[in-house]
């Protein structure tokens, strides 16, 4: 009877128990024979081969012995959909895929889970670094793939994973116009840069002839930003609350004060390092020159903090103010 290895599922020949744990062999092993016809007669056994994998070493049963097919159907990891490897999968390959999600303890990201028997005509089986840098947007090359999966993606800031808002999208696509030019887009990617607030107003006009349209397009576009400048300031006063001790955070809210919160959260408005007119929260942060914070700001306020350094604390918040 020909051997049934739990091996290297990446070579759609083998399953390897080391990856996949031995109960879990035995376990699709069992499902197997409870399957249609079942046979609550059966026997097998189980021995090591020199690699210490598990392999089926005897089965005495109705039925035919399992295929490799067979075993990882039957361990295909029962996932919820909203996990986030199926957004990496989605995001590393849009169109048309098929693959069985199991798990294996070679993987630390996904919860140990990545995807088998990949079948994709257009993008090889992904890596474990592949879905990641699907995760924060690395393999999204064009203004088409960021406008349509950007926001699916997330980043991690010091433990603190979010989603990419579409600031973060707007500025990548904006890098990508600015690298081609305007001339240069076709007409759905100028349309798109036109959604973003992106180009002249004659440029946006001519990619969106209607006004209506035009109208709007400023408006969601407008509520969207709103709403991710909430969120990244959220991200960051919780940051300050887990790295800055009490009573200095207080004092780092009281320097700010609710009014540069409210600049920056309704107007975007960060202070003279964004080339606004006056100060602003990041300059606090920044103590940045020219501003009422400099030699007066984040790092100059007298605290041992926590985990992180105050420069590490300080450049984690800019990056949420600048890069969501």
């Amino acid at each position: 009877m020909p051997q049934v290895f739990f091996g290297d599922p990446a070579a759609s020949a083998t399953y390897n128990s080391d990856i996949h744990g031995d109960f879990d062999f035995i376990k699709a092993i069992i499902r197997y024979l409870k399957l249609s016809p079942a046979d609550s007669n059966a026997s097998f056994t189980t021995a090591r081969d020199n690699d210490g994998h598990l392999y089926l070493d005897t089965f005495d049963s109705v039925k035919a012995p399992p295929t490799i097919d067979d075993l990882l159907n039957l361990h295909a990891a029962i996932v919820d959909q909203d996990h986030p490897i199926f957004k990496a999968i989605d995001l590393y390959a849009p169109t048309v895929k098929t693959y069985t999600v199991v798990r294996n303890n070679s993987w630390t990201a996904f919860d140990g889970l990545m995807p088998v028997r990949w079948d994709s005509p257009d993008y090889p089986a992904p890596t474990e670094q592949d879905l990641l840098d699907a995760m924060d947007g690395s393999n999204l090359l064009s203004i088409t793939d960021w406008h349509n999966h950007g926001t699916k993606a997330t980043k991690n800031a010091g433990g603190f994973p979010r989603a990419i808002d579409v600031g973060r999208v707007r500025s990548e696509i904006n890098s990508r116009l600015q690298a081609q030019g305007w001339e240069n887009l076709s007409a759905d990617e100028q349309r798109i840069c036109a959604m973003y607030m992106l180009g002249t107003d004659a440029q946006r006009a001519a990619a969106m002839p209607s006004q209506a349209e035009r109208i709007a397009t400023i408006i969601d576009y407008r509520q969207s930003t709103l709403a991710a400048r909430r969120q990244r300031h959220a991200l960051t006063q919780l940051m300050v609350f887990s790295f800055v001790p009490k009573p200095e955070y207080e004092q780092v809210f009281d320097a700010i004060g609710v009014d540069k919160s409210s600049k920056y959260i309704d107007l975007n408005f960060l202070g003279f390092c964004n080339g606004d007119t006056s100060s602003g929260i990041l300059d606090y942060i920044l103590s940045y020159p020219g501003s009422i914070f400099e030699n007066n700001g984040f790092v100059e306020l007298d605290f041992i903090p926590k985990e992180l350094t105050k420069e590490q604390i300080r450049d984690l918040i800019a990056d949420v103010f600048l890069n969501g």
